[in-house]
């Protein structure tokens, strides 16, 4: 009698784990039919992760993984594929794009959400993550602080990171520059590796154009805002886990408040921000970088002649 228990019990637990896998299965192919009802040309998704799988294996980049859809839908003006259960549409004729980007923008203004709103108040926040009227009053605030005059003065930060690069590599040639940078001399020749070469330059010119700090990323291989830049956009282990159930089940993270981002990095930027910030209005200092010009949108000044900045550039964070 306990036999028939156990072989029962055995049929029980059988039945249970089956019906359970035939549920998820039909949980996670649910959607896949969306472009097929609509008579939309798409590229044939695998149970769960849709057109990913590639991109889960490392096999390619997701920029990759983009163009390698587009390619594949090469006879069609337009086409779709699945990010996991959600269906995204690609556009390949030319006439549709300028209509959807130019001519009825105002039917397409939202982003998707790249973040949960209610576990990143932060990050959350930026222009491509607003949306409807939040989004048209952000835009119509920072739109005088992209134009082309305006991004000139900021010319002379770009070129300043160019000469501290120039300058290093030209200590590395004549060996008097120790350095941590992988950058290497045989012979005549340097041996650079142009991956954390560009990787450093980008960040010190973020640096100074985006949060007005001057920052040497050659000379400081391991300074904070670089390390902090490292680690945010650092998508291994469980922080990789956490962002591809994001973009699996969105909703269940968003309920459950799950963070993508390290509460040390949002408290670095936004403590540097502020500090930034209150340093110029206690000082009176003016920098010709985009963080004066959001200063300038907060006072409600940003439409006005930008002489005065183009009259004082001080650079006091060196």
């Amino acid at each position: 009698m306990a036999f028939l228990d156990w072989t029962w019990s055995c049929s029980d637990w059988v039945l249970l784990l089956l019906f359970t896998g035939v549920a998820l299965y039909f949980w996670g192919t649910s959607n896949y039919n969306h472009f097929s009802k609509q008579n939309v040309p798409f590229v044939k998704p695998l149970p769960f992760v849709g057109s990913m799988g590639p991109s889960l294996l490392r096999k390619q980049y997701f920029p990759q993984l983009v163009m390698s859809t587009y390619n594949k839908l090469k006879d069609h003006p337009y086409g779709g594929f699945f990010m996991f259960k959600q269906p995204v549409l690609v556009l390949r004729d030319l006439e549709l794009i300028k209509a959807i980007a130019v001519k009825d923008f105002e039917y397409f203004t939202d982003h998707r959400s790249v973040l949960p709103t209610d576990a990143e108040p932060v990050w959350s926040r930026i222009l491509f993550a607003l949306k409807g009227q939040r989004w048209r009053d952000m835009r119509a605030t920072l739109s005088p602080a992209f134009t082309s005059s305006k991004m000139k003065t900021m010319f002379v930060l770009l070129s300043e990171c160019c000469q501290n690069f120039v300058h290093f590599l030209e200590q590395c040639y004549q060996q008097t520059q120790q350095n941590e940078c992988k950058i290497e001399k045989e012979g005549d020749l340097l041996i650079v590796e142009m991956k954390d070469f560009y990787t450093r330059y980008t960040n010190d010119v973020i640096a100074t154009a985006a949060f007005g700090i001057g920052v040497d990323s050659l000379k400081q291989p391991t300074n904070e805002f670089y390390m902090m830049g490292q680690d945010l956009t650092y998508l291994g282990g469980f922080r990789a886990i956490k962002w591809l159930a994001y973009m699996a089940v969105p909703k269940l993270i968003q309920k459950l408040r799950i963070s993508l981002m390290p509460a040390h990095i949002t408290k670095f930027f936004r403590s540097l921000v502020l500090d930034t910030i209150a340093t110029r209005e206690r000082e009176g200092i003016v920098r010709p970088d985009m963080l004066q010009l959001l200063m300038q949108a907060k006072e409600g000044t940003l439409h006005e002649d930008n002489s005065a900045v183009n009259k004082k550039m001080i650079f006091p964070y060196k």
